[in-house]
Parts: structure tokens; sequence; C-alpha cells
């Protein structure tokens, strides 16, 4: 495997693997990288091992805080409808969960990494990222037991 991408992810829970699923449909060369040793396991775990994927009421008018507005971009380009519309295109069909406000995949958290990671060539584990350094023309990363990548663009999808 190459030591350049045109983007490097770090981070393969579900929003490293999102963004790193819609950086390759764009025909990129992506790299994902994720320092424990399964992607999205948080998210097995989350809601109950449902993986909730999103809210059923989602708003901007429901988020608050000094820069609340930030969501507002992210819910008018890719609304719960795109979103449904983008699972089911990879074979996830997504079930609301009414009383707990839920949007969630029936089959759980595996379902939905699977369903994420299906266009990507892959994701590395146990890849500790120690460093993220500018450079004229894209990014050095830096690992803590393998030699530094590149990239034109990092994307930091780190934890919650």
């Amino acid at each position: 495997m190459s030591d350049a991408a045109d983007v490097i992810v770090v981070g393969a829970g579900p929003s490293g693997l999102m963004a790193a699923a819609c950086a390759a449909g764009r025909g990129l060369n992506v790299r994902v990288l994720e320092r424990q040793p399964a992607a999205g396991a948080k998210l097995c775990y989350s809601g109950m091992g449902a993986a909730p994927v999103s809210n059923t009421g989602i708003d901007v008018s429901r988020f608050h805080g000094r820069h609340a507005r930030f969501v507002s971009d992210a819910l008018q380009d890719f609304p719960l409808p795109a979103l449904r519309e983008w699972f089911m295109q990879a074979g996830v069909e997504l079930e609301n969960a009414e009383y707990y406000g839920l949007v969630q995949a029936p089959g759980g958290g595996g379902e939905i990494i699977e369903a994420l990671g299906r266009g990507l060539q892959g994701w590395q584990d146990d890849m500790r990222v120690t460093g993220v350094v500018r450079e004229n023309d894209g990014f050095l990363v830096q690992l803590e037991a393998n030699a530094p990548l590149r990239a034109k663009a990092v994307v930091l999808a780190t934890g919650g």
C-alpha cells in the first residue's frame, strides 16, 4: 500500500466511515486509520445494541448553544430522507424506534459499519496517529509505530 492518498480519514466510527465512503464515491483514493482493534465498536454498543444513526425529529431548532446553527448546512444538504436513501442503496433499510425517537438499523451496529465500509478498500485498525503536520502540498500524518503517510486532505473523525 502506498504511503500517499488523496484523503486520510482518522477514525473508523460512523462519521469517519461516512466521510471516507463519500470521498471514495467521488473517485478519491482514501485511507482510513483506526486506533481501536475494530471499526465502529462504540456504535455497536449504543442504543442498547440498536445502533442509532439519527433521530426521528432531527431539526436545526433542536440544537442549542452559542453555535447551534453549525448543523444547518449539514441537515440542509443531507436531510433524514437522504440518509435513509443512502443506507437503502447500501442495503440497509433503517427503521424508526418511535418510543426512543431514534432511527436505527434492525441488524444493529455491525450492519451499519458493514454498509459504510462496503465502498472502501478497507481500513487499517490498530493505527495510532500521533500528529498531523501541514505541508505545502497537503499533510503528513505521523503514526506511532509506522512510517508517516502523506495526503492531500485529512479528516479528523475521532471519538465522542
